[in-house]
């Protein structure tokens, strides 16, 4: 019996937290449906610090609070499963440090094909 493998494509995008302002940590650009699986947060400061993680419907222009100033400890990491939300093109995933230059984000995202196959 032959077996047949499927093979998932995933994507994953990092960024450096560099402000304390949102910043868009994954963005859907085009008609791929990403459905987003993880988001690792990690934290190489000498401190604690808050994550705010919020999602941004661009059809909507609405934005929803995933979650809110988590405190991430010192040499710390915060993996939150984003229970594999589906995406629309120009949605965004949205990281909000507490302190600039500590934080440090990696999203993973599984891509599928239009939805007509």
């Amino acid at each position: 019996m032959a077996l047949d493998y499927h093979i998932v494509p995933y994507q994953s995008e990092w960024t450096d937290l560099t402000t304390t302002n949102a910043t868009a940590v994954f963005t859907a650009l085009d008609q791929t449906f990403p459905t987003a699986s993880h988001l690792h947060i990690g934290n190489d400061g000498a401190g604690s610090s808050t994550v705010t993680v919020e999602i941004y419907d661009a059809s909507t222009t609405a934005t929803f609070v995933f979650c809110y100033q988590l405190v991430i400890f010192e040499k710390g990491c915060l993996e939150l499963d984003m229970h594999n939300m589906r995406l629309d093109v120009d949605d965004e995933i949205r990281v909000t440090a507490g302190d600039a230059n500590f934080l440090h984000a990696f999203v993973t995202v599984i891509e599928s094909a239009g939805r007509s196959g």
